[in-house]
């Protein structure tokens, strides 16, 4: 065969090719778009010019950012400077409109996206290198809602872009009403919320996605969508507005995690009715004391009250080992921070000071207080706002789990880590009212409605010189941990881990990919272990098996072409 003709079929089959993979490439998510890499301002053949630039700055009421403004170089940073990374352009909308103008001006250029409403993630998804980062901090409108026909204790709806302490306070104002929020006063709504939302009330009142009535959120494509129980409601870019009754995607953003099906611009919480009272239990201990683990029988013996104990009590377990004192024998501290969300009675006051009698350790405090709401409760809070370089691993205790053992693992590694590292852990009161809803309801894992602490230790460090030896450390401290839980949180998570489909969702993950490619099938919204970011090029089984046979009809005629 002529060697021209030869080329001739060749060029024929291409074009072909082309023709078959272009056809199917709607339905099985094969596109260029999708399957090349983001561009970014380091790719200067596909970045947007000037002009256009400029052009999406004049649709916005919010100010962009970027690497030539004065305030950028404190704007981009988060709170873990050690997942750090510089986007392009810092866009700091003030509304709904604002985001997606942003979305479709990433998505017309391919450029990569991150939402940050606090910058409180640990492990960096609310930030990305050379893209965009959509702010949502300048978006804080609160309103109340008491005859609300969804909840008889009124509702609260609230822009991504509050922090729980502003809401706490507000919602007081109305006969001192509680939402169920996070406990950190710096913590913001999106990623919290979406990731499930553990709270000091949640063993009384539930979790924040057993909260969540309604939220609306900018999806991929630029429509602005509200979800509830009822249905969703579609505003797409043009003005149309279509609505159907399905609930896949109210059910996969309570607990399928943020940054992951679109840009939530508001919640809607339920509010409930005060409780008839609210006491805070404070009782603080030594970790180690003349080199001797003091501290291990404390946490022992509170990790064993709180296997029976009711509902009402919630809070935390924490400690750390910072030294205190310059003896070089003594350092850390146990501080057990728990709330009763009921009244105060002798029988209460009879389960704490009998976990008391119960240590051999005297306390160096041992406070209880009457608060007059939650938010009394809440403002006074202790709450981080060190920056600083930190690797967090977390596992979710169950009721079974080897408490005793697990004790022992986290007080040898709280003086076997790298010099100059600070080690520390918080254990949340998970369980209780947690327990009510059926699994099927929302997506979190159900080792998190079913666990009984939700246990999340760190290295804290400044020097960046120690990130290989401390990250080290940290990963290998992450796999002992892991064994004495099922599950982890994933607001909190290990980043280094393989299985993480497993560890997040469990049997969920299947349900929540399906519904994150209807959502977002080119994956403009992807994160460090979020649904779907492992995903290339997806091929439904029928185009995979069309493109099969293609590749095996081109590797008969490359055959053909080799015997000429």
């Amino acid at each position: 065969m002529p060697r021209t003709t030869v080329l001739l079929y060749f060029t024929v089959f291409i074009c072909l090719l082309h023709v078959v993979t272009a056809s199917v490439s709607d339905q099985t998510y094969i596109d260029d778009d999708f399957c090349r890499a983001r561009c970014n301002v380091a790719s200067v053949n596909c970045w947007p010019p000037a002009s256009a630039i400029s052009n999406f700055k004049s649709l916005l009421n919010g100010t962009v950012y970027d690497a030539t403004d004065p305030s950028y170089n404190e704007t981009y940073k988060l709170k873990n400077r050690r997942v750090t990374k510089k986007p392009a352009l810092i866009v700091n909308a003030t509304s709904s409109d604002d985001v997606q103008q942003s979305v479709l001006f990433a998505r017309r250029y391919n450029l990569k996206i991150a939402v940050r409403s606090s910058g409180y993630s640990l492990v960096g998804r609310s930030t990305v290198e050379g893209g965009v980062v959509i702010d949502l901090y300048n978006m804080r409108d609160i309103r109340v809602n008491l005859t609300s026909s969804r909840n008889p204790a009124g509702e609260v709806i609230v822009e991504s872009g509050n922090k729980w302490a502003r809401v706490y306070e507000e919602v007081d104002k109305y006969g001192h009403r509680v939402v169920v929020g996070g406990s950190d006063h710096n913590i913001g709504m999106g990623g919290y919320t979406q990731g499930g939302g553990h709270s000091p009330v949640s063993r009384s009142l539930g979790l924040a996605v057993d909260n969540l009535l309604e939220a609306t959120l900018v999806s991929a494509d630029g429509s602005l969508v509200t979800v509830s129980a009822d249905g969703t409601k579609i505003q797409e870019a043009d003005g149309t507005v279509k609505e159907n009754s399905d609930t896949d995607l109210f059910w996969a953003i309570r607990g399928g995690g943020g940054g992951t099906w679109g840009i939530v611009t508001s919640f809607t919480f339920k509010l409930h009715d005060p409780p008839p009272g609210m006491v805070l239990f404070i009782a603080i201990y030594p970790l180690i004391v003349d080199q001797e683990y003091t501290g291990s029988d404390v946490l022992k013996k509170v990790f064993n009250f709180t296997r029976n104990m009711s509902q009402s009590w919630g809070g935390y377990i924490l400690f750390n080992n910072n030294a205190t004192d310059s003896t070089g024998k003594n350092f850390g501290r146990i501080t057990i921070y728990m709330n009763y969300y009921a009244s105060w009675s002798t029988s209460v006051q009879a389960e704490w000071d009998g976990m008391i009698a119960s240590i051999s350790e005297t306390p160096l405090a041992n406070i209880v207080t009457n608060k007059t709401s939650f938010w009394d409760y809440e403002k006074d809070v202790p709450t981080d706002s060190s920056d600083g370089r930190v690797y967090v691993f977390n596992t979710l205790t169950q009721d079974d789990s080897d408490y005793d053992g697990m004790v022992d693992t986290l007080m040898t590694q709280s003086i076997s880590g790298p010099a100059g590292v600070l080690h520390g852990c918080t254990s949340v009161l998970i369980g209780g009212a947690m327990r009510n809803n059926s699994q099927e309801v929302t997506s979190i894992t159900p080792y998190f409605r079913n666990g009984l602490h939700s246990i999340t230790c760190y290295l804290f460090w400044s020097d960046v010189s120690k990130d290989a030896e401390a990250t080290k450390a940290a990963i290998k401290y992450g796999d002992q941990l892991k064994k004495y839980g099922k599950g982890i949180y994933f607001n909190e998570p290990t980043q280094d881990i393989n299985d993480w489909k497993e560890q997040f969702w469990g049997p969920n993950y299947a349900r929540l990919l399906k519904i994150k490619k209807k959502w977002d099938p080119k994956n403009m919204f992807t994160c460090q272990h979020c649904v779907g970011s492992d995903e290339d090029c997806v091929v439904d089984s029928s185009a995979q098996s069309t493109l099969i046979n293609w590749s095996a009809m081109m590797i008969s005629f490359l055959s053909i072409i080799n015997v000429f």
